[in-house]
């Protein structure tokens, strides 16, 4: 296409060089250096380098779905918001469960219906019209019930009621705080979600718990969920915005109270083979709770508990890393099954994996390798010596910030050199988060997360140090990390 525009452009103006040409040679009232300098000019355009002229077709964009999602076996009525959506005939749902039909005369409307056999979790949801499939956007199935926000909310003398055990779907205004006000008895561990990141929102959360405008318990600009002790029974009020107030279709958010039990993370976060394993869930209101640590409750979990999401349909191939859900089921965890935000990432591969002991300084590791560990406790540092050889490239990755903790992993590569008179070591590099956004503004891919291709300069042993730049105050087991060092193959990252 744009080489037929460029060879158009060019006849073009090759047409109209030669007309001046034409009609300054038929122009006795000129004079005749006027006539030389404007033939030179007309000669100079014929020789000029070409421009390309661009011709893009327009792009289909979804920016938001309202509602955000609903129980599962409802009917609902969603809106799609975004850019050349023109003639949008279909809502296309990456569930055979999720099914929906144009609105006749609405345009942007479409009828929902969500089969009662449809998982709780997140799906996404695409718009198909005139200029094609648009990017996904998140929809949520879960078992809470699912209410509006209502426009009053946003003064503060009239918050909207939350009950325990629902969700409200909501959108933030330009420099606006939501309020919103629940009621709660004294000792209650209740839980306080605002989903925003987690489904794609351009939404940062800033979130608030008070008792009045100048009684504040919590304060959060960090986590998407709290846990909230009420220190007496009473209502209490969740002031909610963007962190610097932005706002827009964009922005759009689910707020979520509940009592129920949730498992923030679980360790190690890496899929267990042998059934006699036993995985450390930690959250609140945890079942047969081992231990606490501050607010946070540690339950020891059998493997078979775990439900998980995600493998249909794959084969796991060889130096082929990819993360799916577990998701704790039992009588004890609440079924029909838990939220999305009870799920949790882990990392399934073909690589052995490995959890970090707790008590070792020096880990001796065996490339490849999947290790499962955490920043705990505070000011902890994990030290990994493996041996590298001079032609075998090694990547190192680790997730730590995208399992949804506020964590900053940063990483120490070193040579590790021993001989008579002791050991020495020899900095190689500072490992610090992924530079550079692959997808501007649409598709957000910045990351604290370090991912680096080692080439080692000689053999012999190396140590990789990892720790969290944030941990230095707090003593949080849910810390958790996972770090991959392998042999580097032919590989790609699909990412949007």
């Amino acid at each position: 296409r744009r080489r037929r525009l460029a060879s158009t452009s060019q006849r073009a103006r090759f047409f109209f060089a030669i007309l001046a040409l034409e009609k300054l040679s038929y122009a006795p009232d000129m004079r005749q250096g006027t006539v030389l300098w404007a033939r030179w000019v007309t000669l100079a355009l014929l020789v000029l380098p070409m421009g390309v002229v661009w011709g893009q077709w327009p792009r289909a964009r979804l920016h938001s779905l309202s509602p955000l999602g609903a129980p599962a076996g409802s009917q609902l009525r969603v809106q799609t918001q975004g850019n050349d959506l023109d003639q949008a005939y279909g809502l296309w749902f990456s569930s055979e469960w999720i099914q929906a039909k144009p609105v006749e005369d609405v345009p942007g409307s479409f009828d929902v219906t969500i089969d009662p056999k449809a998982v709780d979790g997140l799906y996404e949801a695409r718009v198909v019209g005139r200029f094609g499939v648009s990017a996904p956007r998140t929809f949520v199935v879960t078992r809470y019930p699912v209410f509006p926000a209502v426009e009053s909310r946003t003064d503060e003398n009239t918050p909207q009621e939350v009950a325990i055990g629902t969700i409200i779907d909501a959108q933030v205004a330009v420099e606006t705080v939501d309020h919103y006000r629940f009621q709660a008895e004294k000792g209650q561990k209740v839980m306080v979600e605002v989903a925003a990141q987690s489904l794609d929102s351009k939404m940062r959360p800033a979130l608030s718990i008070r008792q009045g405008p100048s009684r504040e318990f919590i304060s959060s600009h960090i986590r998407e969920r709290v846990m909230f002790i009420p220190p007496e029974s009473g209502a209490y009020e969740i002031y909610v915005s963007d962190h610097i107030y932005r706002g827009g279709p964009e922005f759009f958010y689910q707020l979520r109270v509940s009592t129920d039990p949730e498992a923030r993370a679980v360790f190690p976060p890496i899929a267990l083979t042998d059934p006699e394993a036993r995985y450390e869930a930690l959250g609140w209101n945890l079942p047969e709770t081992l231990r606490e640590v501050g607010t946070l409750e540690v339950a020891s979990v059998p493997v078979d508990a775990f439900q998980l999401q995600g493998l249909e349909g794959r084969r796991i191939a060889r130096d082929a890393p990819y993360s799916a859900d577990l998701r704790l089921e039992g009588p004890q965890w609440g079924l029909p099954g838990l939220n999305h935000s009870e799920r949790t990432r882990t990392l399934v591969c073909a690589e052995p994996t490995l959890v970090e002991p707790e008590s070792m300084e020096r880990i001796q590791v065996t490339l490849p390798v999947a290790i499962g560990g955490r920043f705990y406790p505070r000011k902890d540092r994990d030290r990994y010596e493996f041996e590298a050889r001079v032609g075998a490239p090694i990547w190192i990755h680790i997730d730590a910030e995208r399992l949804g903790e506020a964590v900053n992993p940063f990483g120490l590569l070193e040579r590790v050199i021993k001989n008579s008179a002791g050991e020495r070591t020899r900095m190689i590099k500072e490992l610090y988060g992924m530079e550079g956004n692959l997808g501007g503004s649409v598709f957000n891919t910045n990351t604290s997360d370090f991912h680096w291709r080692f080439d080692p300069p000689e053999t012999g042993r190396y140590r990789l140090t990892v720790w969290d730049l944030f941990n230095t105050h707090r003593d949080d087991p849910g810390l958790v990390y996972r770090l991959t060092l392998r042999f580097a193959t032919p590989n790609f990252d699909l990412i949007a």
